[in-house]
């Protein structure tokens, strides 16, 4: 008998994951179509699922992962601790041979921008966005380079100022956008790798951050647009002045955004996770020696 352990719907796709006898499947249903996956890529062996051990394993790495459609393949990708994750950062995907996406996205909020972008421009600008997730050099788990996605002084003071490194990071791949001739792919490269850095800032704010001698972490929640709805709007908001200043060639949108959010800044109701800063810096040094192997 098949038994449905886990279902997410993800930019217009359900994908739907049931235990049959010993083994994984999945289906995906996008447009009321139903499509069995033959393979699903990505996971690693945990053994007989019918083990409810094995369940409980598989459903939370399934939660923690985010899901691609590729044929008769479903391909789950680990999350990367660092950002909002594909759904905001990048917001689409082509899945047989049609580009679907979240409106609440990158993708979507350059798409909703009046004539601003085109597909395949909002495509590049989404690609970069996520890229600076992926790549080597820039990707939250590298430990010699976090800028992109933490400020190390992790204070309200600086958050979201000029300060804040990640705010440095915005402001330059702006400039060496607006340098480039408008809307090419150069251009929107740039623009993309700077919205990563801004949209950061929303989801990563003092009192989710984690840091310690110049490591930081935060919690899954933070990534976590449904359970952080002010933050997840601070975002939106940033992202479209953002990409309105590009259009305008001019910084003054986002500059009077981040002024309001500064002046009013989305903090958590709840305390700062102080125990939780005080076990992560006994942690330093192990992850440390583990990045280096």
């Amino acid at each position: 008998m098949r038994e449905l352990i886990y279902s997410r719907r993800q930019i217009g796709t359900t994908f739907n994951f049931y235990v049959d006898d010993k083994v994984l499947t999945a289906e995906t249903v996008y447009d009321g179509e139903t499509r069995e996956a033959v393979l699903i890529k990505g996971l690693p062996e945990l053994g007989d699922f019918r083990d409810e051990t094995v369940k409980k394993r598989s459903r939370e790495i399934l939660e923690n992962s985010y899901f691609v459609g590729m044929g008769c393949e479903v391909h789950v990708n680990a999350r990367l601790r660092g950002g909002w994750g594909d759904e905001i950062h990048k917001g689409y995907q082509v899945f047989a041979g049609r580009t679907q996406y979240a409106e609440e996205s990158t993708y979507g909020w350059a798409r909703a921008i009046g004539e601003g972008f085109t597909s395949l421009q909002a495509q590049v600008i989404a690609d970069a966005c996520q890229y600076i997730d992926d790549y080597s050099a820039t990707k939250p788990t590298n430990l010699s380079d976090q800028s992109w996605h933490f400020d190390s002084t992790n204070t309200w003071e600086t958050w979201a100022t000029r300060h804040d490194v990640r705010i440095q990071h915005v402001y330059a791949q702006l400039n060496a956008a607006l340098q480039l001739p408008k809307n090419s792919e150069n251009s929107l490269t740039s623009l993309g790798y700077g919205l990563h850095a801004l949209q950061d800032t929303f989801a990563h704010t003092p009192d989710f951050n984690i840091c310690a001698a110049g490591i930081c972490m935060h919690g899954n929640t933070a990534d976590d647009p449904q359970t952080l709805p002010k933050r997840y709007l601070y975002t939106k908001q940033a992202t479209i002045a953002y990409l309105q200043s590009y259009l305008d060639s001019s910084s003054l949108k986002l500059d009077t955004f981040l002024r309001y959010a500064v002046d009013h800044p989305p903090r958590r109701d709840v305390g700062l996770l102080q125990k939780a800063g005080e076990v992560l810096g006994s942690m330093v040094e192990s992850v440390r020696n583990c990045s280096i192997q």
